[in-house]
């Protein structure tokens, strides 16, 4: 998502949910974690590499995904 979609207000809203998991959130976030890996496993082994060892060989899209990728995964 660039900036012109409030890429910035998005990441805080996040950011704050991370840092503030409820007890009602936390025993919810496992559908998180589940679409998490089912992303993950529906990438070429290739790509799940180089997201989560060797991000430096990523384009923009495949950054994209992985930050996208680490707030699944920060959240659940």
């Amino acid at each position: 998502m660039n900036d012109s979609y409030g890429r910035n207000r998005v990441e805080s809203i996040l950011d704050s949910l991370n840092s503030n998991k409820s007890s009602t959130f936390k025993s919810s976030a496992i559908e998180l974690k589940n679409t998490y890996t089912a992303i993950m496993s529906s990438l070429p082994i290739s790509a799940r590499n180089s997201i989560l060892f060797n991000p430096s060989s990523l384009n923009s899209q495949g950054l994209a995904l992985r930050e996208g990728l680490d707030y699944f995964n920060k959240l659940s």
